[in-house]
């Protein structure tokens, strides 16, 4: 990296749609974590974490670096943000009875732990369905294909999760589950698409 290019992302930052967003993604990240955040508490959590997690990081990230967005790279990027709000959301099983007594309303206390697991499923469907038709619609972004690398981890993890019957798996049986969603983000290929 030269100095110019250098300098030249540097005041990118200072660009108002950049920091807009990096306070945005700041905030939300903030509020879901937060113990006594209004978001994590009222079931608004993983939206927040997935629109942090996803579009905002990954396009800002890459908008900083390029200059330049592209509408497969929204489209990715909201993709591997439900990816991640999946994680949250299986993560959350366990402790949705400790949840319940403490008056946290996350959407799995909210739903009830049986369709909060069809709730999930749904969320990887989608989350694997958004990357696969962004992959069909846009050939340039055909190397996000491998992203489905961490499929049949997901498609046992959801297994293993309705076969719980609803019940509230031990964390040590979750642990594999986890695993599978890590696997799931982690394929997700960073490669410019214009």
């Amino acid at each position: 990296m030269t100095d110019r290019e250098f300098w030249q992302g540097f005041w990118r930052l200072a660009d108002p749609k950049i920091s807009l967003a990096s306070f945005a993604g700041l905030w939300l990240g903030a509020c879901a974590a937060a113990a006594d955040s209004h978001l994590s508490w009222s079931g608004l959590g993983e939206l927040a974490v997935a629109i942090a997690y996803g579009p905002l990081i990954v396009c800002g990230t890459y908008f900083v670096q390029t200059g330049d967005l592209s509408a497969p790279l929204l489209h990715v990027s909201c993709a591997l943000g439900l990816h991640i709000a999946a994680f949250l959301w299986i993560n959350e099983f366990p402790d949705s009875r400790a949840d319940l007594a403490a008056g946290k309303r996350n959407l799995i206390v909210r739903l009830g732990t049986e369709r909060a697991s069809f709730a999930y499923v749904l969320l990887i469907t989608t989350a694997y369905c958004w990357l696969g038709l962004t992959s069909f619609v846009y050939p340039s972004a055909l190397g996000y294909l491998w992203g489905f690398a961490g499929l049949p981890l997901a498609i046992f993890s959801a297994w293993r999760l309705l076969n719980s019957s609803g019940n509230i798996p031990p964390p040590s049986s979750v642990l594999p589950t986890t695993n599978s969603d890590i696997v799931s983000v982690d394929n997700y290929p960073c490669r410019d698409t214009r």
